[in-house]
């Protein structure tokens, strides 16, 4: 999952969707005979951009639905700042960022809302075991945010709103 594999579409009703339009090389396998040339999900083999390469990938180890939110969440983090999480100028050192035991970097954290702050770091942890396992969890999460939010908006719009002028009762 890379940001040149996501699309935002609208429909003749300018509703809008994402598309994931390549699934890339999940799983490639080619056979001469009965012998494999390519199993490019076997143990020990990376294969993934590696700016949006989860620490898992990286290593060649198993992957699942977790990885790919590991780029989910590098993609969140690109649309809240319009900046890479990752600004290695080479191959080993995007790897490398990715691979470390500690945090990345988030130098622009500040322009992510405070909400969605630990749902983006969730997404990004290090360890599988810390991370989101299931897209449908990381859905649940953020649409607390979202009724959160607009429960918040309700709120201040309401406060915003000029008090009812007092009526007088008149008798005709």
């Amino acid at each position: 999952l890379k940001p040149a594999n996501v699309m935002v579409v609208s429909d003749h009703h300018n509703a809008v969707s994402i598309k994931v339009l390549d699934f890339g090389m999940a799983k490639v396998l080619s056979k001469i005979g009965d012998a494999p040339i390519v199993d490019l999900t076997r143990e020990g083999v990376a294969v993934g951009t590696p700016r949006y390469i989860a620490p898992e990938q990286a290593r060649g180890l198993q992957v699942g639905p977790y990885t790919d939110l590991y780029a989910a969440g590098l993609l969140m983090y690109e649309i809240f700042t319009g900046e890479r999480a990752v600004k290695a100028d080479t191959i080993e050192a995007a790897v490398a960022a990715h691979v470390s035991r500690g945090p990345l970097p988030l130098a622009e954290g500040d322009r992510i809302p405070r909400s969605v702050m630990p749902i983006l770091q969730k997404l990004l942890a290090k360890r599988v075991e810390d991370r989101y396992q299931d897209a449908a969890d990381v859905e649940r999460d953020l649409r607390k945010v979202a009724r959160a939010q607009r429960k918040a908006d309700h709120i201040k719009a309401m406060e915003a709103m000029p008090a009812p002028a007092d009526r007088k009762s008149t008798r005709l």
